[in-house]
C-alpha cells in the first residue's frame, strides 16, 4: 500500500534543485506510544524514478488523535479485517501530512495498492 498524488507536485531533487511530478509516499512503521495517547509514523517519499528523496516522522497526541479518527473513521472500508483497519487507517492519517508536505488538497492524493 502507498499514497500517490494525482497531480504533478514540485519537490527537491538533490542539494540545491527542485523537480516536478508524480510522488508516492511509503509508512515505513507505525507505533502507538504513552499508553495509546500518541500515535507515530515514519514515512519516506519517492520521485516518479522510484528513488527515495526525503524521509521523516509524525506523530499526533492528546485529543488530535480523536480529532484525527473523526475525520477519517467514515473512509475506512466496513469489510476490513482488524490489521486491514489498522492499516488504512494510518494511511489515511498519512494523506494529511503528505497533503500538508506538497501544498495540496486531500482530495489530489489517492491510496494505491
Amino acid at each position: 500500500m502507498k499514497l500517490r498524488t494525482k497531480t504533478e507536485v514540485n519537490y527537491n531533487s538533490g542539494a540545491s534543485g527542485t523537480s516536478k511530478g508524480i510522488i508516492e509516499g511509503r509508512l515505513q512503521d507505525t507505533f502507538w506510544l504513552e499508553d495509546f495517547n500518541v500515535i507515530g509514523a515514519n514515512y519516506s517519499y519517492t520521485a516518479p524514478d522510484g528513488k527515495v528523496f526525503y524521509q521523516d516522522g509524525f506523530t499526533v497526541s492528546g485529543e488530535d488523535v480523536e480529532a484525527l479518527y473523526k475525520a477519517i473513521k467514515e473512509s475506512i472500508p466496513k469489510d476490513l479485517d482488524y490489521r486491514g483497519t489498522n492499516r488504512v487507517s494510518f494511511y489515511l492519517g498519512f494523506i494529511f501530512e503528505m497533503a500538508k508536505t506538497f501544498r495540496i488538497g486531500i482530495e489530489d492524493i489517492e491510496i494505491v495498492a
